[in-house]
């Protein structure tokens, strides 16, 4: 397999699109020793910008926890009450971190519920949809809240944030579909109210047809607010994808996860969204994303889904993904401008090593392979470089960067087929850098693969299932992946970088550029 990097010619920005996670759990996780240790994880490493959250605005107890924002009640006459200090208190902690909300103003608080029926959604949870039964009440808790917001964090740091009205609306009743966008519609103005500079957008789901009529109604309805067509504000248009729903997992992944299908539901999204002029510009946002759904399934429910999501298949998974999608940006003028992992900490909170949860830790706060994918990604550089050769996607691939000020290059290549990942013989691949005239270069080369991962050193262990029967030095250690050097001639303007890739690994390489 041959590639050519160009050294002198951008593709395009590396925006690291992929800094972003989230989970339902937050409002209590990110008070919690795992939540805290992963956010500094984070901070340090500088793996997230955004975090998302649901249960803003309501409440909900989780086997005893409170995990809503607790912020509506209503005194013996009916007459509101805010308090925001649940709120503001999660928020800060991100803020000071450098981290940026994602809010979504969920859900409607049980006192302003016009219908208090929990309707089911397709994999077992269950949320009020409906709208409000006051929608002054409703708009007024909206602006109390979003000034809260501007005074308590500034008005410069806020326009940074996102916001968004409701996560996942697709399983309102199709009757109740005007009321969401009236919901919408009311949410979009109210916080533009606030400061026109802050960012609105939606609508959070995750079937096609529910983003065509969303889309539609921005672009060609009547404004509920104005009574205007045309005249709904948004700034991003978010969706949801997961490469398979968990409750399609057997004994065995019968229906296993390819990028292939990511990259063709982007390239559906595409198209629809371009179908509107005043839309197509508007940043994309991917704003939950993984391997498979459920983050309430684990090991003890299917060893599958241990495999999915606690392995190097997700790691691999991910750095596949994100190869393809600049891919897919140069041919298609098309990438997501955030893309956000559904996991945070919960199973690190469980106390449990690699039980198959939706998480980007486990026991011990030690992160799982995804999350070792993520922090060597961000040591990538600033600017996508031109490449010709197999177009990513495949089972082979590269991506290849470097800083803006051309002083670094960073070589990422994978080989990884989903649905036959250690089948077949190493691939060798050739990587010729051109326009290194003058210049000299070396690597420290940084690989994952079924043997260097902090799952594989737990099954080397046995699989404990908890710390105290693991030997938790030794897991840390592999938290680390361990480089090795690589030099590499330049001659008559060009350096050929020579790669041995076994089935279900991926290697970065990155160098330092010298005169």
């Amino acid at each position: 397999m041959q590639y050519t990097v160009h050294y002198d010619q951008a593709a395009g920005e590396n925006t690291k699109f992929w800094r972003a996670a989230g989970l339902d759990h937050l409002f209590f996780l990110t008070k919690e020793k795992s939540g805290q240790a992963l956010l500094d994880r984070a901070a340090a490493r500088g793996t997230l910008g955004y975090v998302r959250n649901h249960y803003t605005l309501s409440s909900y107890t989780l086997r005893s926890v409170s995990v809503g924002g607790d912020v509506y009640s209503e005194d013996e006459n009916g007459a509101p009450r805010y308090d925001f200090t649940k709120i503001n208190s999660v928020f800060s902690e991100y803020v000071k971190r450098g981290i940026k909300p994602i809010v979504e103003y969920d859900y409607v608080p049980y006192e302003l519920l016009s219908d208090h029926h929990q309707r089911m959604l397709d994999e077992g949870h269950s949320v009020p949809n409906c709208g409000p039964n006051d929608w002054d009440k409703w708009r007024d808790l909206m602006v109390a809240f979003t000034v809260n917001l501007r005074d308590t964090f500034g008005l410069e740091e806020i326009r940074t944030w996102y916001f968004e009205v409701y996560n996942e609306p697709d399983a309102w009743p199709q009757e109740d579909v005007e009321t969401f966008y009236r919901m919408y519609d009311l949410f979009a103005h109210t916080v533009k109210s606030v400061d026109a500079g802050l960012r609105v957008g939606g609508p959070g789901c995750f079937r096609e047809h529910f983003l065509r009529g969303f889309l539609e109604h921005v672009a060609n309805g009547r404004d509920y607010v104005s009574g205007e067509v045309g005249s709904v504000p948004i700034d991003f248009i978010s969706y949801h994808m997961y490469g398979m729903s968990s409750a399609w997992i057997g004994d065995y992944p019968l229906v296993v996860p390819t990028v292939q299908r990511f990259i063709q539901e982007h390239l559906w999204l595409q198209r629809l969204i371009f179908r509107y002029p005043r839309l197509r510009g508007l940043p994309f946002h991917l704003n939950e994303w993984g391997i498979c759904s459920m983050y309430e399934m684990t090991r003890k429910e299917s060893p599958a889904v241990a495999y999915l999501r606690d392995t190097e298949f997700s790691a691999l998974f991910f750095a596949k993904l994100v190869a393809s999608l600049y891919t897919l940006r140069e041919r298609y003028r098309f990438c997501p401008a955030l893309m956000l992992y559904w996991g945070f900490s919960y199973e690190a909170y469980n106390g449990l090593l690699f039980n198959g949860e939706r998480s980007l830790t486990t026991a011990g706060d030690l992160p799982k392979p995804i999350l070792t994918a993520m922090e060597l990604l961000e040591r990538t550089g600033g600017t996508v470089l031109k490449t010709d050769g197999q177009p990513n996607g495949g089972p082979i691939g590269l991506l290849a960067t470097a800083d803006p000020d051309r002083r670094t290059l960073e070589l990422l290549a994978y080989h990884f087929d989903e649905q036959a990942p250690y089948e077949g013989a190493p691939r060798e691949v050739t990587v010729a850098v051109e326009a290194l005239a003058g210049r000299e270069v070396s690597f420290s080369c940084y690989r994952i693969d079924r043997d260097t991962t902090t799952y594989s050193e737990w099954v080397r262990q046995g699989c404990p299932e908890t710390p105290d029967k693991a030997d938790m030095a030794a897991l840390a250690a592999a938290a680390e992946p361990t480089p090795t050097p690589l030099s590499v001639p330049v001659r008559d303007g060009k350096a050929e970088v020579r790669l041995t890739l076994a089935p279900s690994s991926l290697l970065l390489l990155v160098g330092e550029i010298r005169d």
